[in-house]
């Protein structure tokens, strides 16, 4: 199973059975036919979209997958050489950040944002105690806001923060 039919599955879910579906938390990795760059995904579902934390070759980023909108891919790809989006992230109730965000368009009208993290913000979703809120921002304003529960975060969340950088032999032995 690929990242984003793990993904497409969790937001489905959530449609079909509900707010039960929004506190399950999903891991995957998937090994590079290329180098020893393995990426590990931990991914949840929401009422408008989907979530992850995603590591691959030490790096952390976020990503929030939002379907429907009315985003085109040419469109997008604009916005990014002009840096004009932000993927605001708020665990609990701390601090907001605003990162600076890649979108794309991988499928017909889903937007997929990806902003870089550093650990330090990778183990304060694992750390949440109640939920995750994120939102595309575009000229100081909100667009797509939902919150993620962080019912199960800590152990699938942990586990890409622990494995994060290791090498493929030490995360085969998982």
């Amino acid at each position: 199973m690929n990242f984003k039919t793990m993904a497409l599955l969790s937001i489905a879910g959530t449609s079909l059975l509900g707010q039960q579906a929004s506190a399950a938390w999903f891991y995957q990795t998937k090994e590079s036919a290329f180098d020893d760059a393995t990426m590990q995904i931990a991914a949840t579902a929401g009422k408008q979209g989907g979530f992850a934390v995603r590591c691959q070759g030490g790096r952390y980023d976020v990503v929030y997958m939002i379907p429907n909108t009315d985003f085109e891919a040419d469109t997008v790809e604009k916005g990014n050489s002009l840096k004009l989006m932000k993927l605001k992230l708020r665990v609990d109730k701390g601090d907001i950040l605003a990162l600076d965000a890649v979108g794309s368009v991988p499928e017909s009208r889903m937007l997929m944002l990806t902003a870089e993290i550093d650990r330090t913000h990778a183990e304060s979703i694992r750390d949440a105690k109640k939920s995750v809120a994120v939102a595309l921002s575009m000229a100081e304003q909100n667009f797509y806001e939902d919150a993620f529960s962080a019912s199960g975060s800590t152990d699938v969340v942990g586990k890409v923060v622990t494995l994060c950088g290791s090498d493929s032999q030490a995360f085969s032995a998982q």
